[in-house]
């Protein structure tokens, strides 16, 4: 009975835990780049919210994206997200629809490649 009780209470911390990091993604505010300012490149880009966390190195020629690599993707069941990086590609910006299902892997993921484009 200790033992089941120790476990409920774990459980409903973590859940906890979870729910409060997650709840907060919708105040992820996720700003596009001139990418007339990005040099050519390969730039390292990371960001993280409760358990989810990006990184991604993101290569950039001629001041386009030509490719999004996720090094690193902790997202517990967000790991559709990953395709975001297509769209990403596709349309030369991080103003993309959020993937259905997956919404913190997703904003999490173009807050990681804004970090990497931003010019400080």
């Amino acid at each position: 009975m200790v033992k089941l009780k120790s476990l409920l209470n774990i459980t409903v911390m973590v859940l906890v835990f979870i729910i409060s990091g997650c709840m907060n993604v919708d105040r992820i505010m996720i700003e596009d780049i001139n990418l007339q300012n990005v040099k050519d490149g390969q730039y390292t880009g990371e960001y993280s919210m409760g358990p989810v966390k990006a990184v991604v190195l993101v290569s950039v020629q001629d001041h386009i994206i030509k490719d999004i690599e996720i090094t690193k993707h902790r997202n517990g069941k967000g790991a559709g997200a990953e395709k975001i990086t297509d769209d990403v590609i596709r349309k030369q910006s991080l103003q993309v629809d959020v993937v259905t299902g997956a919404t913190a892997s997703s904003k999490i993921i173009l807050k990681a490649i804004e970090n990497a484009l931003k010019i400080d």
